[in-house]
């Protein structure tokens, strides 16, 4: 398991006091769609999806529409 160093989804929009843009919330979605697709093939079942559960790795797609 990697360690995701810039936190969850919510952390990253409490810490930058707004929530996410369109744009940014299409690539969030896109990305838990494919996981959960992944996991569904697994037969795995995720009974907890919240923006605290979403963590982010690297973020550079979500920091620089907005630095």
């Amino acid at each position: 398991m990697e360690f995701c160093s810039k936190g969850s989804i919510t952390d990253l929009m409490r810490d930058a006091n707004r929530v996410l843009d369109e744009g940014e919330c299409a690539f969030v979605i896109k990305h838990l769609l494919e996981a959960l697709v992944y996991l569904k093939q697994k037969k795995i079942l995720h009974r907890d999806i919240k923006g605290g559960n979403i963590l982010d790795r690297k973020s550079t797609r979500l920091n620089s529409s907005h630095t």
